[in-house]
């Protein structure tokens, strides 16, 4: 018998499953694979800024993943541009509102929706926080017509409130709390261990469900992108820090 074939790349046995309806790539898709770096960063860029976040953060992403060589400009292009800021006002007025850091709003809003307000997903979570219509109801205290939690800035007030309830429920954790936004607090409970209090990195690696550990990840490091200060430097390799030429940097979003 022929020999099975090799198991897959521990890379992709990290990638969450995509929760959120989206087209089967078409050969247009695929040839963007086929440009060179450079332009696939300059093609992100314009997709972002003609309010395409879902398909520019998504091929962003895999170019940040096989880019080799980028320049010290590229890498901090290609850094800014994977972390935009889309409903401005809407995000800072429910940050406000809930006592929240914007940056753990965005943060949390990118890896549910990519910023995209009409995605959804195969389980019927709905717009840019991707809530679900029963929990939904339950944060507004009425029954919502579906079409409602479209409506970006509607979306992020109720995902908002329900992100402080559960910072609430947490007593301010925020790994406990991202994690509750995805398994929901009743699987998160079950995890409770001595060591989220001094080792809170390796309480992350061993939370049981991989979407949850993968989630809660990226959420975090998508906070610690939004809350840096992009202080225009890159590292090449074998070489010292450099600075970025600062006319090419133009801040995305």
């Amino acid at each position: 018998p022929p020999p099975p074939p090799p198991p897959p790349p521990l890379f992709f046995l990290m990638i969450r499953r995509p929760a959120i309806s989206t087209p089967k790539p078409s050969s247009a898709a695929s040839d963007v694979y086929k440009r060179q770096p450079a332009e696939q960063l300059v093609e992100g860029r314009l997709r972002l800024a003609i309010d395409d976040p879902w398909t520019a953060l998504g091929r962003l992403w895999r170019l940040s993943l096989r880019w080799r060589t980028p320049s010290c400009d590229q890498q901090i292009q290609l850094q800014r541009a994977q972390s935009p800021i889309f409903f401005r006002d809407a995000f800072l007025a429910s940050a406000s509102s809930q006592r929240l850091r914007p940056e753990l709003l965005l943060g949390l809003t990118k890896q549910e929706s990519r910023f995209s307000p009409t995605v959804s997903s195969v389980v019927g979570a709905r717009g840019l926080m991707q809530l679900m219509p029963a929990t939904a109801d339950e944060v507004a205290g009425r029954t919502l017509e579906p079409n409602e939690l479209n409506d970006p800035a509607f979306n992020i007030d109720l995902g908002a409130t329900y992100l402080r309830q559960l910072l609430n429920t947490w007593q301010n954790n925020p790994l406990l709390a991202i994690a509750s936004y995805n398994a929901g607090p009743g699987a998160v409970n079950g995890w409770l261990t001595d060591e989220l209090n001094h080792s809170p990195e390796l309480w992350v690696e061993r939370i049981p469900y991989p979407e949850t550990r993968y989630y809660t990840k990226k959420v975090m490091d998508n906070l610690l992108r939004y809350s840096a200060e992009h202080p225009d430097r890159c590292e090449q390799p074998g070489s010292r820090d450099q600075m970025a030429d600062p006319d090419s940097t133009e801040q995305d979003g």
